[in-house]
């Protein structure tokens, strides 16, 4: 099984809470977004007391930081651009895939319409890894400034992200000619209070008269291929972990305690790897 771990931390000194998330979930990959922690400082939290060894992967990208428990030789940059990075995957025993870690630039200094080309052009440059990679198993995470039922989410033309497992798992449609892959987006399952965590991962609130209060920029997305190895009940959005609470009294996200995002944790299983075994194949990857 390979945990991940991905938080946007608003540039905080979180080091000992992020330790803490680290060692509570045994996180394999953790990428942070808007980090201006000390590589040794977040190096050191994490290995506290913990067998896995952390290490900083190396990557170009100037937006996203990534670090692994896994062998270095395991999570391998394969295309850096200027708001996402392409990983590659491939721990010793367990699945093989690509991992697409996000960080669009915000609404506050960008049009929604920005985020959505932005999203078709991040969906074409996947089709391309995807292809070079000659495998589709792909997921992404980060903050994506964008809600789930945001244009650039849904449309076919962009990242064409589903709520319904049954429907992601026909994988393609036809939109105007052209064949279009899907994504599955199980955090259409955490809108809202009557989720097993809070009602999103941002909390803004505008004095505009338009207003949804909760967001869900943070967000885990999956192709088809991958949800035998995905399990909803290990997607979590922790508002604390030990004995430090990441929210306010009201429940929203805490630049205080913690940032003003919510960290996002979920785990891919090797089961169908270990099946394919089984049989007497040959993994896929």
């Amino acid at each position: 099984m390979t945990t991940i771990l991905f938080w946007n931390t608003n540039n905080k000194q979180v080091e000992a809470q992020l330790g803490s998330l680290i060692k509570t979930y045994d996180t394999d990959i953790v990428i942070l977004a808007e980090c201006s922690m000390d590589d040794a400082a977040i190096l050191s939290k994490a290995n506290q007391d913990r067998p896995q060894v952390l290490y900083r992967v190396s990557t170009n990208s100037e937006r996203l930081q990534f670090f692994t428990s896994l062998p270095l030789d395991c999570v391998t940059a394969v295309a850096d651009f200027h708001h996402y990075t392409f990983c590659r995957v491939a721990p010793p025993v367990g699945l093989h895939f690509t991992l697409a870690a996000v960080h669009f630039p915000s609404l506050r200094n960008h049009e929604i319409g920005d985020l959505n080309h932005l999203a078709i052009r991040f969906a074409r440059d996947m089709e391309i890894i995807e292809s070079q990679m000659n495998d589709t198993r792909t997921v992404v995470v980060g903050d994506l400034n964008m809600d789930p039922f945001s244009d650039g989410l849904v449309s076919g033309e962009g990242l064409h992200a589903v709520m319904d497992r049954r429907l992601a798992e026909k994988r393609t449609r036809i939109v105007d000619g052209r064949q279009r892959r899907f994504l599955y987006n199980p955090m259409w399952n955490r809108l809202g209070d009557a989720t097993e965590g809070p009602p999103g991962t941002y909390y803004y609130p505008r004095s505009s008269s338009l207003v949804v209060f909760w967001h869900t920029f943070d967000q885990v997305l999956l192709r088809p291929e991958l949800l035998p190895e995905f399990d909803d009940t290990k997607l979590h959005i922790p508002i604390s972990v030990g004995t430090h609470s990441l929210a306010t009294r009201s429940g929203t996200p805490s630049n205080k305690l913690g940032s003003d995002h919510f960290p996002v944790i979920f785990s891919l299983s090797d089961n169908h790897q270990k099946e394919e075994d089984e049989h007497g194949n040959q993994p896929l990857g």
